[in-house]
């Protein structure tokens, strides 16, 4: 399956769009199991997220592609 991260979804700067989109090293295939066990294991971290007692920092942006926002709000 074609990844659906375009380098416009990741930065409003057209060089290193151009330069992410030139970029032999980024694969942009990704096998439908590994999807399916990202979404698994993104379930139980936010059902286990009361488990972690150490200070943890998260940054979210009001319009990001790949997390949806209320799923950061949950985990917080």
């Amino acid at each position: 399956m074609k990844s659906y991260v375009k380098a416009r979804m990741l930065t409003h700067d057209p060089e290193q769009a151009a330069l992410y989109q030139a970029d032999p090293l980024i694969f942009r295939q990704i096998a439908v199991n590994i999807l399916l066990d990202l979404h698994d294991t993104s379930t139980r971290l936010l059902a286990d997220a009361g488990a972690i007692s150490v200070p943890t920092l998260l940054l979210a942006a009001g319009s990001d592609w790949v997390v949806r926002l209320s799923s950061e709000r949950k985990f917080f």
